[in-house]
């Protein structure tokens, strides 16, 4: 769950765009800048690095800027995700708007060479439907969200779907206390198989706890239901820890491993989280 801190796929230019882009945030984000001690907000939450989202919106008057690095193996494949970068707007204090600006993938088997370029981008908007009260659970009072989002064919002619492949994203989330918070998504994916759409289905669950003022974790599962014939299910256990630098400041590093389907899956990487 993108733990809520409450204290909640490269060229030379792809690397160019990505470390230009973590400069700047850095920079904004450094303690004692103007522009963020000015407005008193809840400290920085992330949609990284779990499988599922979070339930909150970014507050008015900033831009947040997400971005990170995933290696994934399931023998044959190793895959690596260089980017992964999201930039999130707030339109309202409770929706956004929201660029994907996604990663260059690298994908290599033991039997080839490897195939490497950017993937498709992608546009969203993530609407608040409830805040849940106090940090107290009360079941008839949850946080929801709802996302929706696709696709634009933009990537390298490897990786680019022929056309928009829209998703869409329902969160609830229960604060448990001060300390613990529970985060089920339900999720829908239509992708492109030749000239027809194909649904695919994903839900996770997580638990979010507060370690410190400074440090949270959270455990997750999660499980990828394809509807196109031919293709398995598969299903993942995850987990790991974000540090707040500061407010606006945020470091996670990650990690998940197979649990349903063929093959012994696995994952590790990490990312920065940035408000400015």
């Amino acid at each position: 769950m993108r733990k809520r801190l409450p204290v909640d796929r490269t060229t030379r230019s792809g690397k160019g765009w990505m470390i230009g882009t973590l400069v700047v945030a850095m920079i904004f984000a450094i303690p004692g800048h103007p522009t963020l001690w000015a407005q008193q907000v809840p400290p920085i939450v992330g949609e990284r690095p779990g499988y599922g989202e979070s339930t909150l919106t970014v507050p008015p008057g900033f831009v947040q800027v997400e971005m990170g690095y995933t290696f994934f193996r399931q023998d044959p494949l190793d895959q690596q995700t260089i980017g992964e970068l999201l930039i999130r707007f707030p339109l309202t204090d409770r929706i956004e708007l929201r660029l994907l600006g996604n990663s260059y993938l690298v994908q290599k088997t033991n039997r080839g060479n490897p195939v490497e370029g950017m993937e498709d981008a992608g546009v969203g908007v993530k609407f608040q439907l409830s805040r849940s009260t106090g940090s107290r659970f009360d079941l008839m009072h949850p946080q929801t969200v709802l996302i929706v989002g696709t696709t634009i064919p933009t990537g390298n002619r490897a990786f680019r779907a022929g056309k928009p492949q829209p998703s869409v994203k329902f969160g609830i989330e229960y604060p448990l206390n001060d300390r613990f918070s529970v985060n089920a998504f339900f999720n829908g994916d239509w992708s492109v198989d030749g000239d027809r759409y194909t649904t695919q289905w994903s839900s996770s669950f997580s638990v979010g706890a507060n370690l410190t003022e400074t440090l949270s974790s959270f455990v997750e599962v999660y499980g990828i239901f394809p509807m196109a014939e031919g293709l398995e299910q598969t299903g993942f256990v995850d987990g790991g820890v974000t540090y707040l630098f500061n407010d606006n400041l945020a470091w996670d590093v990650h990690a998940g491993w197979q649990v349903l389907g063929e093959g012994n899956g696995f994952f590790i990487g990490s990312g920065l989280i940035a408000r400015f």
